[in-house]
C-alpha cells in the first residue's frame, strides 16, 4: 500500500507523509498510476455533479474543470507541457533544448501550449453528452498516466540526472504489466469496445510523442512525461467525442 500512497503524493497535490518521496517507494509506484488517474477522476465527476446540482452553466463547469485538473495535480504536468514545447520549439541542438526544460521561466510556446490545453479540455469537456461525462472524465484520467507508465518503459532518459530518473533506472515488468491491466480492464469495463479504442489511442499518443522526443533529445525527461500525460489526456477526449454516436 505504501507505494499507491507514494503514487498519490507523487502526482496529486495530497501530501500524505515525507517517507512516501523516498525512492524505493517511487520506483514501485508506478503501477498504481492509472488507479491514481481514477481516483482523480472521480474527483472530477464528484465535484462536477455538486456544480450541475447548484445550476451553473455547462460550459463554466467546463472550464473549472480543466482548471481543477490542474489543481489536483498540482500542475506538474501542465508545466511539463509548457517546458516541453519551448524547449522542442526553441530551434536549439540536444543540450540547448536540455537547458530550456531546466530554466524556471516560461516562454511563448509554453505559454501557448498551457492556453491552449485549458481551452481545448474546456470545449471538449462542453461537447460530451452530460450522460457520459463521468465515464469519460475517470477513463481519461487513467488511461493519461498509463500512457506515462508506457513511455517510462519504452524510452530511455535524456539526462544523467533528474527527478523521473528513477521510474526509468528502476524498471521491473511486473509493475508495467501491473500498470497495464488495471489500466487497459478499467477502460474495458466503464465503457466496453470503445473504451479499448480510447485506450489504444493514448497509447499511440504517447508513442508517437516519445519517439519525437528521442529524436530531439535522445529520451524521455520529467517534463516530456507530463507533455504526455497532457497530450493524451486531450487525445482521449477527443476519441470520446467523435464515438459518442455510438452511445
Amino acid at each position: 500500500m505504501r507505494r499507491f500512497f507514494s503514487a498519490i503524493q507523487f502526482l496529486t497535490v495530497f501530501r500524505l507523509h515525507p517517507s512516501l518521496s523516498d525512492n524505493g517507494y517511487l520506483a514501485g509506484s508506478v503501477i498504481y498510476f492509472p488507479l491514481v488517474g481514477i481516483l482523480v477522476g472521480s474527483l472530477i465527476v464528484i465535484i462536477q455533479a455538486i456544480m450541475s446540482g447548484m445550476g451553473l452553466d455547462r460550459l463554466l463547469i467546463s472550464l473549472c474543470m480543466a482548471i481543477l485538473l490542474i489543481i489536483i495535480t498540482r500542475a506538474i504536468h501542465v508545466d511539463g507541457l509548457a517546458d516541453t514545447f519551448d524547449a522542442f520549439l526553441s530551434g536549439k541542438d540536444k543540450d540547448g533544448m536540455l537547458a530550456v526544460m531546466r530554466d524556471p521561466h516560461i516562454g511563448t510556446m509554453g505559454a501557448t501550449a498551457m492556453v491552449s490545453s485549458i481551452l481545448l479540455k474546456t470545449a471538449l469537456f462542453y461537447s460530451i453528452s452530460p450522460y457520459i461525462f463521468d465515464r469519460s472524465a475517470i477513463i481519461m484520467c487513467s488511461v493519461s498516466r498509463w500512457s506515462m507508465v508506457f513511455a517510462i518503459y519504452l524510452f530511455p532518459y535524456a539526462r544523467e540526472e533528474g527527478k523521473a530518473k528513477i521510474f526509468v533506472v528502476n524498471k521491473d515488468n511486473r509493475f508495467f504489466f501491473g500498470a497495464f491491466a488495471i489500466s487497459a480492464l478499467s477502460a474495458l469495463a466503464i465503457f466496453q469496445w470503445k473504451g479499448l479504442v480510447v485506450f489504444l489511442v493514448a497509447t499511440l499518443c504517447a508513442y508517437i510523442f516519445g519517439r519525437i522526443s528521442c529524436k530531439l533529445i535522445g529520451g524521455i525527461t520529467g517534463d516530456v512525461l507530463g507533455a504526455i500525460n497532457e497530450t493524451t489526456e486531450i487525445a482521449c477526449l477527443v476519441t470520446i467525442v467523435s464515438l459518442q454516436h455510438f452511445w
